[in-house]
This record gives structure tokens, sequence and C-alpha cells, in this order.
């Protein structure tokens, strides 16, 4: 029967039209799987080259699980309008007290905190009346987070969207409310609440730094450089603030977070049965996708993983003190191929955290040696010394910290180039110069 029809010209030919498309599906597919598993296992060398064995990479990113301390947080920034909860959990509504003010938090440390003066503007009205409603409410959030045990919230490796973790804008919101009550607690002379509001920040960018998502780091960084700002202008413990400023833990756990962000893709390349979609696709959808559209997406990501691993090889090979780390890795994004449109969407230029994250070790290293001055004008009655050993040298080799006196009045220290780091557009930016009148010895 089969031969009689294969006879037949009409469904001879259309016999061997489909047995060819059908050869040449199996032959497509069977090169594009060959093609895939190359690409993965030259991704899998450049890991074990640059980041360590790949069978052990995953359990370095460990999960965390939201504690009741965290829990308590996270009902009382509701009282302040302040939001921790996660993206998809957060409430629709009328604005809330918080969102009445942020605007002028941000104004104010703006304005503030790039002064090189180490005198404190007051606060404006409006700040001053949402701090004294909720005086109770932030004495209670600063209370949990210098507790026994920290607030944690969850965190979930691997995944490309952390839908589980807290809005991590609210930790950069509430670190403002407790440096701009830090500022306005210097100028009434509470010395404790200026110490409290300052360990509560501090606490919040720990946490932030033990994150593995980028964002998280970026947060954290924005927050060590307010810290940075004003440490230079209020009272603290100078001993305490010096070691966290000389053994801060940015870099590390940014590079934590490159390698995270690279392993999700390599990961979600092996696992595609978990993307968003799938589950809404129709058997015949789901077969096409099975056979070609995953094979493209883990080519795609991949792809997106190696040039993660390619941009870090670049910064790391850049060395320090260099303001144009986001062009350095320009060509890891000019040669994304015209396949890749997820690459294209989703790939981060990790140069710009690397900028961040030197301007902050400049930043932190003159809120040190001001520390660091102020205790020896407290050893030599309130008096500037004239000179200071080793004060000028610069975790930079660009320039030095030049220190002057000016009688008996003025005290200032500047770096030597203070075009080091080109200005960014909307960023909280501290100034790489400070000036002060003696400290009242206490």
């Amino acid at each position: 029967m089969i031969g009689r029809l294969l006879r037949v010209p009409l469904v001879g030919r259309t016999m061997l039209v489909l047995g060819a498309i059908a050869v040449s599906y199996v032959l497509a597919y069977g090169i594009s799987l060959a093609w895939v598993s190359s690409s993965e296992r030259v991704l899998d060398r450049e890991w074990e080259r640059l980041v360590g064995p790949t069978r052990v990479q995953g359990a370095t990113f460990t999960p965390m699980t939201e504690n009741e301390p965290a829990r308590r947080a996270d009902r009382l920034c509701r009282e302040l309008g302040i939001s921790l909860k996660p993206l998809k959990e957060l409430p629709e509504g009328p604005p809330t007290p918080w969102e009445g003010v942020e605007r002028s938090f941000h104004r104010y440390l703006q304005d503030e905190l790039p002064r090189e003066s180490s005198k404190i503007t007051p606060v404006p009205p409006e700040i001053e009346a949402f701090l004294e409603e909720h005086r109770d409410v932030i004495a209670e959030l600063r209370a949990t987070f210098c507790g026994e045990e920290a607030p944690r919230w969850n965190v979930a490796p691997g995944h490309l969207v952390g839908d589980d973790g807290p809005h991590l804008l609210g930790f950069l919101f509430l670190s403002k409310c407790f440096l701009v009550d830090a500022l306005a607690g210097e100028l009434r002379g509470d010395s404790l609440s200026v110490e409290m509001d300052l360990e509560a920040s501090w606490r919040i960018s720990e946490h932030l730094l033990s994150r593995l998502e980028l964002h998280a780091q970026e947060m954290a960084m924005a927050i060590g450089g307010f810290q940075s700002g004003v440490l230079r202008k209020v009272t603290s413990d100078h001993d305490l603030w010096r070691e966290r400023l000389r053994h801060a833990r940015y870099r590390t756990s940014l590079l934590r977070a490159w390698q995270h962000e690279a392993w999700i893709y390599r990961e979600a390349g092996r696992y595609l049965g978990r993307v968003p979609f799938y589950r809404k696709l129709n058997r015949r959808e789901r077969i096409l996708w099975r056979t070609f559209g995953r094979v493209w997406r883990r080519m795609a990501y991949a792809d997106i993983s190696r040039r993660y691993l390619r941009e870090m090889e670049i910064l790391n090979a850049a060395g320090s003190c260099r303001g144009d780390y986001p062009s350095v890795t320009e060509d890891v994004f000019d040669t994304i191929p015209w396949w890749n449109e997820p690459a294209k969407m989703s790939l981060k230029n990790l140069g710009a955290y690397r900028a961040r994250l030197e301007r902050l070790g400049m930043d932190q290293e003159l809120t040190g040696k001001v520390l660091l001055i102020q205790d020896l004008v407290a050893g030599n009655g309130g008096k500037w010394p004239r000179s200071i050993q080793g004060i000028q040298h610069s975790r930079c080799p660009r320039g030095r910290w030049i220190y002057t006196v000016n009688g008996e009045e003025e005290m200032r220290i500047a770096y030597s180039d203070p075009n080091l780091y080109p200005p960014r557009k909307g960023v909280i930016e501290l100034s790489l110069s400070y000036v002060s009148g003696p400290r009242p010895v206490h």
C-alpha cells in the first residue's frame, strides 16, 4: 500500500519534502544542541579559571530566612510609611507619611553632605516635624536594629528576580531617616541618639552587604557614603568607626555579588523548566519551546554569564583609582551577538559599580583621617597639630592628602587631585576636602 502511494508523483514528492524537513529539523537541533553544549563547557572552564571549581560555587551563596526582629522592623517601618516588604506585596493607596517628606530628606542630605565644612545646617521644619512626630517609632527601630539579634530578611540564591526578598529601597530610605536624625541629634546635643542612629544605619548596611543582589550592594555603598559624610560632622566613637572604615567589606561583597550575577545566568540556562511563562504554554508550544527555544535560551544565558566573567576579568586587571571604569568594559557590550536579545536587555555594566566602590574608598579614607585628626586635637588641648606623620599617604597613588593649619582657628585636609573621579549625575557625593575649626575638648 505504501509502495503504491510512493509511486504516485505528487504523494512521492510530498513525502520526500516532509522527510527532508524532518531530517533538517533533527540535524538543526543536533547542531544547535552540540553548539550550546560546547558553549557551556567553555563557560565552565572560564569559571574554573577565574572564580573556582563550579561544583562548589553554588554552596558559597548561602540563603537567609527572615527572623522575628525583621518582622518587628517591618511593622515599625509601616508606621513611618516605609515599606520593607517584597515588591509583589507593596501596598497601593494614598501617599504615606514618609513619601510626603522623602524629597526633603534627600535634598537636605544632597545639600549638607557635600559641604567641606564641619558645621551642620539646621534641618528644615518639615523634617523636624516628621522626626518629632515619629520619635518613639524611630527609637524602637533603633533598638530593633541594635539588638543582640540583628534583623535578617530572606535571601534566595540563584533567583533572577528576588520576588521573595525585601524592597531594597526601603533600607536606603530608613538609613536616610536615621542619619538625618543623627545630624539633628548633634545639633540638640543628644550624643546617645547620634550613636544609636549611626549604629542602626551601620547594621542596615551590614545586612545589605550580606545579600547577593547587585542592587543591594549599590544601596550599601550609597549608605556607606552617607555615613562617611555624617561622621565628619557628629560626635562618635572614633576608635570604633576608624576600625570599621579600615576593614569595610564592600569590595569582597561586591565581588561576591558579581559572581552571583554570573552564576544565576549559568544556572538558569541549565534549568529552563523554571522560566515564568512555561506553565502558560499549550502542548504544541511546549514541544517547540523544548526543542528550539530552550537551546536558544541556553546559548543566550551562557553568553551572558561568560560576558559577566569577562567584565570581572577586565575590571580586576584595570587597577585602582580610575575614573573610566564604565568605559573599560565597553567592548563586552559592543560585541553582543544579534541573536542575544536577553543580553542587550539585562547585562549590567559592572564598571559603574567599581567606580562607585573606588569613590567610596576615598570618602572613607578622608573620614578616617578626619577622625584621627579630631583625636589628636583632643590630646593637644583643642589645638590643631602643626603636622601629622603619614597623614599625606593615600590608597590612591595618583595624588596625596594635603594637611594645612591656619593659625589655631582652622584646619583643612584635601586631596591633591579634586577631579580624580568625574561627577555622577543624581548621586550624593562627598567633597574630597574637609575644613573645621577646633572642636571643644570634653
